[in-house]
Formats: structure tokens, C-alpha cells, sequence
């Protein structure tokens, strides 16, 4: 094959895999990931089976690389924001807004289904780790620029965050109140409590779009 062709072979196959992530993401948001075939998926973007086992060689890999995908893609946009710029209370508001936009298109069922697959478990953890190395140094640049309040312990309002979020999950909280009320509140109770004057109404003018 020469370089022309081999330059054209990649090239398509890297807007197939992006065109496969974002249909599969899509699906898995929409209808849980449980209810998502490999089949529904090679068929709506209408491949061959074949190839799309060729580049995901099953449903958790798939569902793996639709994860990683879409942090990859939220942390480049928040770092492309900070090159340009923004302060901690812009970074901050712009993952909430993503957050509240995206749990209203994310059925109640995705969550409940991810530790079926350990490859995501395992990657979701490795992740929560290295965020929460990454939030004390955001937290502490939030104080000195005055939208944090100095005298919150960050580590006790992360844990009891966390285990809030696993309460919701493991009670299946998402089946009696919708997810979009769930992430409102938790922001309420939690996020405001961290905030000084200034940073309250930045966060309040997001609460209330």
C-alpha cells in the first residue's frame, strides 16, 4: 500500500471509530448499556459486524473507550479555557453546566449497570484518584482567588460527597426523584457550602439558567 493509500485507510478509519463512540455513547446514555447491542450499533451507523468487532472487540471495550472519550474530550476543553484564560469559578461552573446537561440525557439504568464491567470500574477509580489529587490544588487556587471560603476542610465535603453519590446509587435513589433533581440538590447542599460571597452568586446564577 502506498503512503497516499495508507494515509486515506487512516484517516477513515479514525472518523469511523469517532462517528462508532458517538453513536454508542449516545445509545448507551439513552437506553442504558444493558439494553445496547454490538449488533444495534453496526447497524445504525450500517457497517458490517465485522468491523466494528475489528476495532472494539466487544461491549466493554467499546463502552471503555466511549468513557475515556468523553473525559478526554471535557478535560481538553477545560484546559483550552484556562489557556485562554478563565479563572477557578469559570472552570468550575463550566463542569457543573456539562454535568447538569448531561445527566438529563443519561437513563438511570447506565449507572446502575456500569460495575458490571471491571475494565470501566477499575478505569472510573484510577480516575477518582488522580481527580482528587487534582481538586485539592483547585480548590486551594478557588480560596486565593476569593470564590472559596477559607475555613471548609475540602477532604471531609469530598468523602461525604462521595459517599453521597454512592447512597443514590446503591439505594437506587435515580427510581423515585429524576437524576437532573438529585445533582441540583447535591450542588445545593454541597458546592454552595463551599462558596464565599463572590463565588455564591456565580454558582446561583448557574442554579438558576
Amino acid at each position: 500500500m502506498d503512503t497516499s493509500a495508507k494515509t486515506i485507510s487512516n484517516t477513515y478509519r479514525t472518523t469511523l471509530k469517532e462517528k462508532i463512540l458517538n453513536t454508542a455513547t449516545a445509545y448507551f446514555y439513552e437506553k442504558g448499556i444493558k439494553s445496547v447491542k454490538m449488533d444495534d450499533i453496526a447497524g445504525i451507523l450500517s457497517i458490517s459486524k465485522r468491523t466494528l468487532y475489528e476495532l472494539y472487540h466487544n461491549k466493554e471495550e467499546l463502552l471503555l473507550a466511549c468513557i475515556k472519550t468523553r473525559r478526554e474530550r471535557l478535560a481538553n476543553h477545560l484546559e483550552d479555557m484556562v489557556v485562554h484564560g478563565a479563572n477557578t469559578m469559570d472552570v468550575f461552573i463550566e463542569i457543573l453546566t456539562n454535568r447538569m446537561e448531561e445527566v438529563d440525557r443519561i437513563h438511570p439504568h447506565f449507572f446502575a449497570e456500569l460495575d458490571k464491567y471491571p475494565s470501566v470500574m477499575d478505569y472510573l477509580e484510577k480516575t477518582r484518584k488522580e481527580q482528587k489529587k487534582n481538586s485539592h490544588a483547585f480548590f486551594q487556587k478557588g480560596v486565593e482567588e476569593g470564590y472559596f471560603r477559607t475555613d471548609v476542610n475540602f477532604d471531609i465535603v469530598m468523602d461525604i460527597s462521595n459517599s453521597c453519590v454512592e447512597h443514590v446509587m446503591k439505594s437506587e435513589l435515580y427510581n423515585h426523584f429524576p437524576l437532573h433533581e438529585i445533582h441540583r440538590t447535591l450542588t445545593i447542599v454541597f458546592v454552595r457550602g463551599l462558596c464565599t460571597e463572590k463565588g455564591l452568586k456565580c454558582i446561583d446564577k448557574t442554579l438558576t439558567r
